[in-house]
């Protein structure tokens, strides 16, 4: 679970990297 919770991060920080440029 320690492992899946910074992967976890990364993809939802990666999935609002093109949402903050749009904005």
């Amino acid at each position: 679970m320690n492992r899946q919770k910074p992967y976890t991060l990364y993809v939802m920080l990666v999935s609002a990297a093109p949402w903050i440029a749009f904005f």
